[in-house]
């Protein structure tokens, strides 16, 4: 075998095929990633800032119930 009929070939694709195109725009999915990502960081601030509200009203409840004793 000589090294003239020795041919590198990509697995899973020929070498006629065209490489694949990528479009600088973004797919249905990178765009619904994206807005699912924002819409989950503004619900993960909502929970802080109601976790922080309900501390904030067990602590005032606590202090309460002591005065009342």
């Amino acid at each position: 075998m000589s090294a003239d009929s020795v041919a590198i070939c990509t697995p899973g694709r020929s070498d006629d095929e065209p490489e694949p195109y990528y479009s600088p725009e973004k797919s249905y999915f990178e765009e619904k990633c994206e807005e699912n990502s924002a819409h989950i960081a503004i619900l993960e601030r909502e929970i802080l800032e109601l976790r922080r509200a309900i501390e904030a009203r067990m602590k005032w409840r606590r202090r309460t119930l002591r005065v009342m004793r």
